[in-house]
């Protein structure tokens, strides 16, 4: 079990992605999650705005609620998973934790790190994507630090500035030697 997680911008789903194939892993997106459940009716609101709409508390807890309960089905299943998300909140890694325990697989914590200025130019040169994340949302999020060393100290920080191959390379090592977060 892999959680790719970090601030809207920094690469997660395209890391996330990339580790699938070499890790014989199946992906799970919290966007593309919320999205299905938006148009299935499951969720509501508007997207685009942070702590409302299809952001509002209970459609992220919902969401991540699917998110978990998928990925637990998956790895009964004899599957790798990997989480692509923010992960921004403790109590969501947590339970991520939990299902690790549960399941007796390994669990491996990767945070993607980028600066501010390179997340917001990347959201806003998006194109296929099921991200409904606005410049403002990554802001707004970055702002409360919740993926830094001190508030999530189990996390391999990923620096997404550098090449993709490198960035791919790097994650696969944390993730194929396991050790403990710096």
């Amino acid at each position: 079990l892999v959680v790719v997680g970090g601030a809207p911008g920094t690469g997660k789903s395209t890391l996330a992605r990339a580790l699938a194939g070499p890790l014989d892993a199946t992906v799970l997106s919290t966007d593309d999650i919320r999205a299905a459940m938006a148009a299935a009716g499951e969720i509501s609101g508007a997207p685009g705005t942070l702590g409302a709409g299809l952001y509002r508390p209970e459609n992220v807890a919902a969401v991540y609620d699917a998110v978990l309960d998928r990925a637990g089905r998956t790895l009964a299943r004899g599957r790798s998973v990997i989480l692509d998300g923010t992960w921004g909140d403790p109590r969501q890694r947590d339970r991520v934790r939990t299902l690790a325990a549960q399941s007796a697989c390994p669990l491996t914590e990767l945070v993607c790190t980028a600066p501010l200025a390179d997340t917001v130019t990347r959201i806003q040169t998006r194109t296929a994507t099921t991200s409904q994340v606005t410049p403002q949302i990554a802001t707004a999020l970055v702002a409360g630090d919740d993926w830094g060393p001190a508030h999530w100290p189990q996390a391999h920080r990923v620096d997404t500035t550098t090449p993709p191959a490198e960035t791919l390379a790097a994650a696969l090592d944390i993730c194929r030697n396991p050790h403990p977060a710096d």
